[in-house]
């Protein structure tokens, strides 16, 4: 049996909450558990990146910088804040996560 190396999840209500449209970092809230979840698949040594489908680009209510600006803000709130032993990686961008890691 192969052993789950890598996990994606959706951004927007899964590991923060969901505000349509959001371009602003400052309105980044994590979902109840999420931190606790990413930390468990963490110590399990499975690499976590999430996905999102931003239909506010293509009709103009949102730039792909705003997207990326609130990406990153989603990383950050992810990451654990204290667990020992847990890997202080935050959840990247699908792609990043699928890329094979060099350690």
């Amino acid at each position: 049996m192969s052993r789950i190396r890598v996990v994606l999840l959706d951004r927007d209500g899964v590991l923060v909450e969901d505000v349509p449209d959001n371009a602003d970092p400052d309105r980044v809230r994590p979902v109840a558990g999420a931190r606790e979840a990413l930390a468990l698949l963490r110590a399990h040594d499975v690499r976590t990146g999430f996905l999102t489908r931003q239909p506010g680009v293509a009709g103009g209510r949102l730039t792909e910088a705003d997207v990326r600006r609130v990406d990153a803000r989603v990383e950050d709130s992810s990451a654990p804040s204290t667990c020992a032993g847990c890997a202080r990686t935050p959840p990247r961008t699908a792609a990043a996560a699928a890329r094979p890691s060099r350690a």
